[in-house]
């Protein structure tokens, strides 16, 4: 049909499609979490840190948000993103995937994100397959080293959020268990002509302007 044939064709597929999850920046009040829930959502991914907009609002999950889904009877799914939408994040610092890894643990543990949870850990940016492998991967690396440390009390384990090819690199080197895909960025170049890699979880294709009290820009995933 028509959806199959969008899907074929575009990453980001039928945007009129019904979607279960979704994420977004803004931290939720009581009746957004229950719009959401009303709206036929059962997952929300939200940031474990940092903020948005030249204004620096925060983006980053509260205790008080934590509860208000947890009401609403929503799942929520942890993504780590303080930066990772150009290619010197990952290029300049060698050290980053460390900094980063232990700050997405602390800021789990901080609001009670169960064991064995997985944090995907974004990679924003058109990155081609060269920079994937020759940055990424020793990123991800880094990450993998403090994840199976001492520091990693909790057993959280390590996703990525990255274009379909980015995921497919990360995850075939065992450096990630599950993956985020954003097919919404469809012009990316590890999303052109790559299939879905084998361990996708949530596939987000396209943002909305969610209807509530008030209302707050959503990806549909």
């Amino acid at each position: 049909n028509v959806s199959t044939m969008k899907s074929l064709l575009v990453s980001k597929g039928d945007t009129n499609r019904m979607s279960r999850a979704c994420d977004c920046s803004t931290v939720l009040n009581r009746q957004q979490a229950l719009d959401l829930r009303n709206a036929g959502y059962t997952h929300v991914g939200r940031y474990l840190t940092g903020s948005v907009g030249s204004n620096f609002v925060p983006k980053s999950i509260t205790e008080q948000e934590a509860g208000y889904i947890q009401e609403a009877g929503l799942s929520v799914f942890p993504i780590y993103q303080d930066g990772g939408y150009y290619l010197n994040y990952f290029a300049s610092n060698v050290s980053q995937g460390v900094y980063d890894a232990e700050e997405a643990i602390y800021a789990a543990e901080k609001i009670g994100v169960p064991d064995g949870t997985v944090i995907y850990f974004a990679v924003d940016f058109d990155c081609l397959e060269y920079q994937a492998i020759a940055y990424v991967l020793p990123y991800f690396r880094n990450v993998g080293v403090v994840f199976g440390s001492d520091w990693n009390k909790k057993h959280y384990q390590v996703g990525i959020y990255a274009p379909r090819h980015v995921c497919t690199i990360v995850s075939e080197a065992n450096l990630a268990v599950s993956s985020f895909v954003c097919d919404m960025s469809y012009g990316f170049s590890c999303n052109l002509g790559f299939g879905l890699p084998s361990n996708w979880a949530f596939d987000q294709f396209h943002e909305i302007n969610f209807p509530s009290s008030p209302s707050f820009p959503l990806d549909k995933v």
